[in-house]
């Protein structure tokens, strides 16, 4: 299972500007991540970019696994993948740790679709990986381009798609019901405050003394 960019900065969200939109996904994603985990491998996919970028900074609240994720990573069993363009493959390890672990069967979710889950996925086929997209755990900007990029994945990428239902059955479980939207207003997403807040919105690490960025 190959989880891209769920970061705090994914969730970005200032007056009218959003990174995403759709997020009533995550319960559905976090349900997911027990069945995987018991006989398969998990890649957290994180985005980190330069001082000169406005998100996914290094070293910043932002480029963390999102808060309503932090505390499913299993720093023993999973693997974090850091990725410095929108392909999970372009300049880092996660062929070669696939290969590992003799995985060649990946389940994609995550953000967006028609940038980093679609570059990851345009990516992973030519390798001869059979790639599925788990199309209700995905998170979008624009409705539309999410159903193109799907739409193409699958014409054109030859790439699978399932529900979180379907995988849940799979394995033997009890279909998960479905799952209320996170009330979570998109002013409070990203978790901005005086004191962990650039002037243009982005999220920095704590700098007092004495203590520790979270």
């Amino acid at each position: 299972m190959i989880i891209v960019n769920m970061q705090n900065d994914s969730f970005f969200a200032k007056d009218d500007v959003y990174t995403t939109k759709i997020h009533h996904f995550i319960p559905r994603l976090k349900g997911l991540i027990p069945y995987f985990r018991k006989d398969t491998h998990i890649f957290w996919v994180c985005t980190h970019m330069d001082q000169k970028a406005r998100f996914y900074q290094e070293g910043t609240r932002g480029a963390e696994v999102w808060r309503e994720l932090h505390d499913m990573v299993d720093e023993v069993k999973d693997s974090i993948v850091i990725k410095p363009q929108y392909s999970a493959f372009d300049q880092t390890s996660l062929l070669t740790d696939l290969r590992k672990n003799l995985i060649t069967d990946v389940y994609l979710c995550g953000c967006l679709t028609n940038v980093d889950v679609y570059s990851t996925a345009l990516d992973a086929v030519p390798h001869g990986l059979r790639v599925t997209v788990i199309e209700d755990c995905l998170g979008y900007r624009s409705e539309v381009k999410h159903k193109q990029a799907l739409g193409q994945m699958v014409e054109i990428m030859g790439v699978d798609k399932v529900d979180s239902d379907e995988i849940v059955n799979e394995y033997g479980g009890v279909p998960m019901p479905d799952m209320e939207p996170l009330d979570i207003p998109l002013n409070e997403l990203c978790m901005n405050t005086d004191e962990n807040t650039t002037g243009d919105g982005r999220m920095v690490a704590a700098t007092k003394t004495g203590s520790t960025a979270s």
